[in-house]
């Protein structure tokens, strides 16, 4: 059973503390939370309005200002030490979108502003399972691949360098076809292997 509690229309910050502890003491409690009564929350009693609000399932803020919803995300993540996603639809969640670690904008009716100045643009609400359950995974996975290559071939050729120099008592030597070989090398591993193993857009 999910319980909902409401903090709105609050007249002074005693009366919204009154509400915010009675939120506190019951478990599983789903918040929701209007734009003043939030902003007497932040700023009267920053933390212990963020303390009850780590322990809830679900929090939501509604009729918020863009400045607002931005300093959500910013106390966020320096309360909670996570990395924080915004997703927006209008020009009024820019500001949260660019404080976010992540943004991501929908194109609607609202226009493109959201989807400009997002790290990711979509087109429907419905797609963010895929882009995230999906598409970032395959991203951290080519990404982890990628930097695993990087170091294991920076290991082989500093040993074979070693060996080599350790061999001719590191005196200079002719080798012929160097150029040859230096253009098969940048080929391979410039080319070749970032497009298997880079990330990908």
């Amino acid at each position: 059973m999910i319980i909902i509690k409401t903090i709105a229309n609050a007249k002074n910050p005693e009366e919204c503390r009154v509400m915010l502890d009675e939120f506190a003491h019951t478990a599983d409690a789903v918040l929701v939370i209007d734009g003043g009564s939030l902003q007497m929350c932040l700023d009267s009693f920053q933390s212990d309005f963020f303390d009850a609000a780590k322990r809830s399932p679900s929090v939501v803020c509604c009729r918020c200002s863009p400045t607002q919803k931005a300093a959500i995300v910013s106390m966020l993540r320096q309360y909670t030490k996570t990395q924080t996603c915004a997703i927006g639809d209008g020009g009024n969640d820019v500001s949260m979108i660019l404080e976010a670690d992540v943004g991501v904008g929908i194109e609607g009716k609202e226009g493109k502003q959201a989807s400009l100045a997002a790290d990711f643009s979509i087109t429907q609400f419905s797609h963010l399972a895929r882009l995230i359950l999906w598409h970032g995974r395959n991203s951290y996975k080519r990404s982890a691949s990628l930097a695993q290559f990087i170091m294991h071939r920076g290991l082989i050729i500093s040993v074979i360098q070693a060996v080599f120099s350790a061999l001719f008592l590191c005196c200079c030597c002719h080798l012929p076809g160097l150029a040859a070989c230096w253009l098969c090398y940048v080929l391979y591993h410039g080319s070749c292997v970032l497009s298997c193993f880079g990330p990908r857009c």
